[in-house]
């Protein structure tokens, strides 16, 4: 074959810039939703063994577990959904501990309107919160928190013709 053949046969089997962010965008979807899931179910299960086997108060229960997935959610974010980071980890942990407790608190407040005047049942409750507050951490966490910078900015630097008399 030649040089010609080969570029175009690759350039065929390459997916365009346009569906590598796509699929780059389900992974890490598909990545956040397995640890939103471990989220979930580590909250429930704390929030019900904090109340049911240590005798807490529900409201205690529930605010404790959020508390504790701090340090789980973030790890995995950082090592599984976004992986590959080189922010320095004292900053990212500071962003997500601001984001996380600004969502804990929306979703605390969600699960004691939810409890209390609407009257679910506490873990319906809790999980009702922490559902509808899913999609916009995301969102926050891939465009903020954890945004990485382009792969390689001197490549890409370096594949941009040389303007005459400029260094």
């Amino acid at each position: 074959m030649n040089a010609a053949t080969e570029q175009a046969r690759e350039a065929h089997d390459r997916p365009p810039p346009r569906r590598q962010r796509l699929r780059a965008l389900a992974a890490e979807s598909a990545r956040y939703v397995v640890v939103a899931g471990i989220s979930f179910l580590w909250v429930m299960g704390s929030s019900a063994a904090l109340h049911e086997l240590v005798g807490l108060s529900q409201q205690l229960a529930v605010a404790l577990a959020l508390v504790s997935a701090l340090g789980i959610n973030f790890t995995l974010l950082r090592l599984f959904v976004f992986p590959g980071q080189s922010t320095a980890i004292g900053s990212q942990l500071a962003a997500t501990a601001a984001v996380s407790a600004s969502f804990r608190g929306l979703e605390y407040l969600g699960f004691l309107l939810l409890n209390g005047p609407v009257g679910l049942h506490y873990l319906t409750a809790t999980a009702a919160a922490l559902l509808a507050s899913s999609l916009a951490k995301f969102l926050i966490y891939r465009n903020i928190v954890f945004r990485r910078a382009p792969a390689d900015p001197a490549a890409a630097t370096a594949q941009q013709p040389d303007k005459i008399g400029s260094r």
